[in-house]
Formats: structure tokens, sequence, C-alpha cells
């Protein structure tokens, strides 16, 4: 799959982080260009050009772009480099995150192949698991203005959705191995934007919700109605009667 289109934002802990908070308005608004930048950048997370072209990239004068870089130093919400006249502007935890991601799929990949790769990955131990969530949990603030909070080891897969249960089990975090997995298993399916469909009906239907226990065979329930549907639609336009081909198919089976 390809890369997620949007990253997670946290507006109440934007809003509440003291060291971007003490930033000018001019500085929050290029920060936030920067972020979105930042996330389409060939290297995730870091931006890097001359002070000029930099303020053109992120619609701000000179003079803006020059308090902006003096107040991300001081207040220490972005790490700013500048060498042979060119600043680079890096957000720590999109950087970390960026290479959790590929050594996650670096890992699924290694596994459904059974081949070798030249980078060695190994699961994380429960020690390692514990040092990433403090690192995560110390890097809120780094990104976008998140304040420090304790919080239950994130998964080691970006979370892309999240699916609303049944009350007593709050709700699915469906991350990007999952969707990996689901898209593996169902390739006629554009399956990010089925599990947005399925996450509108879960919203739509709160009678309706699944529990924890039975939420992926709802998903693949969900998303094998749609590879029939796809298989169907495309037998009918090659011209062969799905009656025959679903025949067939069932046969071959």
């Amino acid at each position: 799959m390809n890369k997620p289109p949007a990253f997670q934002f946290y507006v109440r802990d934007w809003l509440s982080d003291p060291a971007l908070q003490a930033a000018s308005a001019s500085s929050r608004g290029i920060w936030i260009n920067a972020l979105c930048f930042m996330w389409e950048a060939p290297e995730r997370g870091k931006l890097t050009g001359t002070r000029e072209s930099l303020a053109r990239l992120l619609g701000a004068t000179t003079g803006e772009m020059e308090e902006f870089l003096a107040e991300a130093s001081a207040l220490n919400f972005a790490d700013v480099t500048e060498s042979n006249k060119k600043v680079t502007l890096e957000n720590r935890r999109m950087v970390k995150e960026e290479k959790e991601r590929q050594a996650t799929k670096l890992r699924v990949r290694k596994h459904r192949g059974g081949g070798t790769s030249n980078t060695e990955v190994t699961p994380p131990s429960s020690s390692s698991s514990s040092s990433s969530s403090s690192l995560k949990s110390s890097l809120r603030s780094d990104s976008c203005g998140e304040a420090p909070k304790a919080a239950p080891s994130p998964p080691t897969s970006p979370v892309l959705l999240t699916v609303p249960l049944v009350p007593r089990d709050g709700q699915f975090d469906i991350t990007q191995a999952d969707a990996d997995q689901w898209q593996d298993t169902f390739p006629a399916v554009d399956v990010l934007a089925e599990l947005k469909r399925l996450r509108q009906w879960n919203l739509d239907n709160p009678k309706n919700r699944k529990t924890r226990a039975g939420f992926r065979s709802h998903v693949s329930k969900w998303l094998g109605r749609e590879q029939d549907r796809a298989q169907r639609q495309g037998a009918s336009a090659a011209g062969v009667d799905p009656e025959t081909e679903l025949l067939w198919g069932k046969r071959a089976k």
C-alpha cells in the first residue's frame, strides 16, 4: 500500500503546549505548514533549503522566517540545524515514527516471504517496548505541541483508523500492518477506502457494533463481500456471465 495520506494531530495538546504557545502567531502558522510539507517530503519529517526558499515554501516573509527559526531554536519545539547556508527543520516524532513504520513493513515482508534481509530486524522486547513508549511520550511536545502524558504502549505499526466497538470494549485500532494483511487477502478491494466506510457504518449504527473478539470477523465479511462484488463486475466487463464465472470458480476450488 502507499504511504498513509494523513498524520495524527492532537488538537488539545497543541493548544495546551506552553512552549509552542509561547511562540508568535506567525511562527505557529509556519510550523503547521512545515509539518504538512514534512509529511510529504522524500525524507519524512525533514525539510531542507535556504532561508529564502523555506520562507517561500511555507508562505512566510523573510522577517517572519527569521523570527520562526529563532523561536524554534529557543523554545525547542523543532530541531533547527544550518550548514553551508542550508537550513534543516526536523520534526523529531515524525522521523521516529517513520523509522518504526519502515521497520514494521520490513518485518511483515520478511515474515510473509520467509526470505532474508540485509537489515536485521527483531521483534521488540518488553524492555524496548517500554523504552519506545517513554520516548514517544517525551517527544509528543516536539512535533505537534503535545504535552507528555502517561499512556498505554502504542502498537509498533502506525494506527490508521479507530473503529468504535460495544461500550465495554471501547474501540479497535486498525494499524498499517492490519491494512496490509487485509489488502493481501482481498487484492481486488481498495481496503483503506472500505475500512473508512466500515468505520462510518459503525458510527452510524451504534446498536450493531461488534465486540473486540468479533471485530476481525466483521471486517473479513465486509471485505469478502466487496471482493466478490469486484470479481463479478470484472467478469461482466470481460463479457463473462457472472453465474458461469462463479460456477467455474467453485469447480476450480
